[in-house]
């Protein structure tokens, strides 16, 4: 399995293009994270994927129109596309990624596990700039994973 990590600049002094950019981020790592082909997006909101991809690149504006069918066929509220941050926050307890740090100190392993981990595809990552964000979904099945082997292993041993 190949390395699934999201490389996102947010780069740009412009207000617009900036917000732009954040756009087609979100757009880009929402799609990701689902792993659905770009082209298979396009075709399910009804436009060219070279219009898509250049949404997720900032350099075409996203409409009302396309930000509604975005939402339906991702299947989730609309202001998760249209409402952007300029990365996203760790601290927070409702927060959709954790730092490559944070990750570590839960699993009580080194950083470079943690990027193995990622390189491995065992975890789904983020990159905002030169930072790795590890999304949260992906850090709880993993260890939801890894506690169902341990018990296993547990069990393995009892019986033995």
């Amino acid at each position: 399995m190949g390395t699934r990590v999201l490389t996102v600049a947010f780069v740009g002094n412009n207000l617009r293009h900036d917000t732009d950019e954040r756009v087609g981020a979100t757009i880009r790592a929402l799609r990701t994270v689902r792993r659905l082909p770009l082209k298979d997006l396009a075709q399910a909101i009804g436009v060219n994927p070279a219009h898509l991809g250049n949404i997720e690149a900032g350099r075409r504006r996203l409409t009302t129109e396309l930000a509604d069918a975005l939402a339906e066929a991702l299947d989730i509220d609309v202001l998760a596309i249209t409402s952007v941050q300029s990365e996203p926050q760790s601290s927070s307890k409702d927060s959709t990624y954790l730092t490559l740090e944070e990750v570590a100190t839960r699993l009580r392993v080194s950083r470079r596990t943690v990027n193995n981990l990622v390189a491995a595809g065992q975890l789904s990552a983020l990159r905002v700039q030169t930072r790795l964000r590890i999304d949260r979904d992906s850090f709880d099945r993993y260890v939801g994973a890894q506690q169902a082997a341990l018990v296993r292993v547990r069990r393995a041993q009892v019986v033995a």
